[in-house]
């Protein structure tokens, strides 16, 4: 039977919950330039929603800067915010799958990721597909699979605790591979590591072409 490879992603918007609390009785609000947190680095599928989504809110509520403070899975910048400080009334953060999976790799984090935090909006929901560099000598899947029961793959990630990490783990779990983990700060580097063939293969958020990924420089398999 093919195998198939699909896990999606979730973006959503969070506050701290004690700077939100302040900020919703506060008419005026906002009185200063909003900032929106991506916990990524820059090039990311994170930090172009990001982008998007600071643009709607512009034409709504002022300026909106977006931040990236890429770092430990995300776990970084979410501490951040979570200890609050100057600002914080006026950040939000563009949350990923990583916001709930830090606390799990990651002991004595000094936040909650339910409870000292508020929703806002889900903004959007985003399948991971296996995808190898184009010149990859693995045509399916299931090539891949068995090379890699016999030799050592190499797959690269947005960071440890990041989905993509999580999809490679997985990966390895249900095929019985062998693979070893290369975490970056964000996609915006892992990918070209991937495409120059530093790694054998990426479990990446499917997304529109951008100036580090192009339909002709990688392929996928469904």
């Amino acid at each position: 039977m093919p195998l198939t490879m699909k896990r999606t992603l979730s973006l959503f918007l969070l506050a701290a919950t004690l700077p939100l609390a302040s900020l919703t009785q506060a008419a005026e609000w906002p009185t200063d330039t909003v900032r929106l947190v991506v916990p990524y680095a820059p090039g990311g599928t994170t930090d172009v929603l990001s982008r998007k989504v600071a643009d709607l809110l512009q034409q709504q509520i002022g300026t909106v800067v977006v931040e990236n403070r890429p770092g430990a899975g995300s776990t970084m910048a979410t501490g951040q915010l979570a200890r609050g400080g100057r600002g914080a009334d006026h950040t939000i953060l563009m949350a990923s799958p990583g916001h709930t999976i830090g606390p799990v790799i990651y002991k004595k984090l000094p936040y909650e990721p339910v409870k000292d935090f508020k929703f806002i909006r889900n903004i959007i929901e985003i399948p991971n597909v296996m995808v190898v560099p184009a010149d990859s000598p693995y045509n399916s899947v299931e090539e891949f699979v068995e090379a890699a029961k016999t030799k050592e793959m190499t797959f690269s990630s947005a960071g440890i605790g990041s989905s993509i990490h999580m999809s490679g783990e997985l990966f390895k779990t249900m095929t019985g591979t062998k693979m070893t983990h290369v975490p970056f700060r964000g996609s915006g580097e892992a990918l070209p590591a991937l495409l120059s063939g530093d790694v054998d293969v990426s479990f990446e958020n499917s997304r529109p072409c951008s100036p580090t990924s192009s339909p002709a420089s990688s392929r996928r398999w469904p």
